[in-house]
């Protein structure tokens, strides 16, 4: 048994894919996760595996948001600099850098983490046989 983050995941077949479901419904720290497709081509010599992922419908839109602001913060920063604001300029560029790290701090710890632990355990399986 293969396990993230203790998740448990659904798992099935759609339009020649395989596809791997997160379910994160009682994770309170965890929340952007991707969905998994593996598409098997076989071309009479070997199979090829190619592994996508696609994030959740569910979980899309506040990563959305969150870069909306902060492309917003970072567009005032650049404007501020440019009519020689440069206080003002610091301090949105300051409040981008906050909210951007903490993002992406959260997407290493959870969706990142998740892809390449599902890559790592793919290419094990992969190069086991």
């Amino acid at each position: 048994m293969f396990r993230v983050h203790n998740l448990e995941f659904e798992v099935y077949e759609s339009d020649d894919c395989i596809k791997i479901i997160p379910h994160a419904e009682n994770q309170k720290d965890l929340k952007t996760l991707p969905i998994t497709h593996i598409d098997l081509k076989n071309d009479g010599k070997e199979t090829n595996l190619r592994v996508s992922y696609k994030i959740r419908k569910i979980d899309q839109g506040g990563p959305y948001l969150l870069m909306i602001f902060c492309v917003f913060i970072l567009i005032g920063a650049i404007a501020f600099y440019i009519y020689k604001e440069q206080t003002l300029a610091l301090l949105f560029l300051g409040i981008f850098v906050a909210f951007f790290g903490t993002f992406w701090a959260k997407m290493q710890t959870g969706y990142f983490d998740y892809v390449s632990q599902i890559r790592k355990y793919l290419k094990d399986k992969a190069m086991a046989k």
